[in-house]
């Protein structure tokens, strides 16, 4: 009976380290470069695996590459090229320091011996060489810190297609080699560390050059944003003055008012107030509702991503002839989110409430932004057409109210979000509008 316990234990506890082997090295990977897939494709990598490793090796890195390929292609919607440079990198980060790290086992120790003699052992030595090339892989994710979002901007598609090519020259080179291995494996000994090192000296390469471009790219995206935001500053430089030919004559209206409104008043003839009410007052207030004024609420942001969003938006709505009012209570300081997802993020929150603004009877768009403690709020309220919506489905992919070819912002969006722990986001549908509420802590 003990016998049949510790049994039970050694099988259970070898099941589990296999589990690890399995999973722990592209479970890394894909949490470290913030791609989220889904528990039943886990499910199936695991099946793949188990088939891979008993058939042909040849293969093995090329199953792999595929089935995640197949993953970003379809799950996630991304193109083909995208889809390849992601499955590859994911696959290839580890394939190649694995390779490299037991070639020199193979070259300093006689593993078939090993494994012979400590075969009670065999998945706790698989285990600790699956590991040590995974804490390396750690320290080199954290030294390069690739984003993976950026890959898949419209201006970085030369340099995936640069990425893909050497994938493939590295994916059809491990292929050839270990076609040799097998009708030779006496060669792995001789020149096993050095293609091994090839291979992996070509993915650092690579690394180093996506993470150059990466860096040239944001710092070409931080000159546009300059660049916008200086357009933006005239613009409504240009309606500063305008506003203040607007605030003169309503200065002017206002004595005449007052003017008007005494005798009036004196006589108490309600008929004469209740004409001046409606024919001036209404309208003077009618006024003073104009999109221009809520700008004025911007100089109490001090984040630039969400501050040149909301500029870049009220002049958007006003082109659209939608009313956006913008109300910010207190000073709003920098928020703990980088600037590049910051405005991905209110993008596609303040695009989707545009276009679902412009169809709506009645345009209207109001953002309320204010702080309470170390928490801001950003709440988003656009019209829409009363439209049956499921608050369930609407973050699906292909989902949406605008027609065929759309439904991916939101998707994005809450793929954005899911980045940060420090993002939370809130969804209202009613009948005839949308509320997003995003809190950054």
């Amino acid at each position: 009976m003990d016998n049949f316990f510790i049994n039970g234990i050694h099988i259970f506890f070898n099941f589990c380290l296999m589990v690890s082997i399995i999973f722990l090295p592209p479970f890394y990977i894909c949490q470290s470069l913030r791609v989220y897939i889904p528990r039943y494709c886990w499910l199936i990598y695991a099946i793949i695996y188990f088939i891979s490793v008993n058939i042909n090796y040849i293969f093995e890195t090329l199953i792999f590459i595929l089935y995640f390929y197949c993953i970003f292609r379809f799950i996630f919607k991304n193109d083909r090229p995208t889809s390849f440079f992601y499955s590859s990198y994911i696959v290839l980060s580890y394939d190649t320091i694995h390779r490299f790290f037991q070639s020199i086992l193979n070259r300093l120790l006689n593993f078939d011996e090993i494994y012979t003699y400590f075969f009670d052992r065999f998945i706790m030595i698989r285990f600790i060489e699956y590991t040590i090339p995974l804490v390396l892989l750690i320290l080199l994710f954290n030294l390069i810190n690739l984003d993976f979002e950026i890959v898949k901007m419209k201006a970085f598609k030369n340099y995936v297609y640069v990425g893909n090519f050497i994938f493939s020259f590295m994916l059809l080179s491990i292929t050839i080699w270990t076609l040799i291995l097998q009708s030779n494996l006496s060669v792995i000994k001789i020149f096993g560390p050095t293609v091994a090192l090839a291979h992996f000296v070509l993915f650092l390469f690579l690394a180093q050059y996506m993470k150059s471009q990466q860096r040239i790219y944001e710092a070409n995206l931080e000159v546009i944003r300059r660049e916008e935001e200086n357009r933006n500053l005239n613009k409504f430089v240009d309606k500063l003055g305008d506003l203040y030919e607007d605030l003169r004559g309503i200065r002017h209206d206002f004595a005449s008012i007052i003017s008007s409104l005494e005798p009036a008043i004196q006589e108490k003839n309600i008929d004469e107030v209740s004409i001046i009410y409606k024919e001036v007052l209404i309208k003077m207030n009618r006024n003073l509702q104009k999109n221009e004024y809520s700008a004025f609420n911007l100089k109490n942001i001090e984040d630039l991503a969400i501050r040149n969003m909301l500029a870049q938006s009220i002049l958007e709505a006003e082109q659209y002839d939608i009313q956006f009012n913008c109300y910010v209570s207190g000073h709003i300081s920098q928020v703990n989110v980088p600037m590049l997802e910051m405005i991905q993020i209110l993008s596609i929150m303040l695009t989707n409430s545009i276009e679902s603004a412009i169809i709506s009877k009645k345009p209207l768009i109001e953002v309320a932004l204010y702080r309470d403690k170390s928490i801001v709020t950003i709440v988003i309220k656009n019209s829409r057409n009363p439209i049956s919506l499921d608050k369930r489905t609407i973050w699906e992919v292909g989902v949406s109210s605008k027609g065929e070819g759309r439904g991916i912002g939101l998707y994005n969006l809450r793929r954005l979000v899911n980045r940060h722990d420090n993002l939370t986001l809130e969804t209202q549908i009613d009948y005839d509008s949308f509320t997003h509420i995003l809190k950054i802590m």
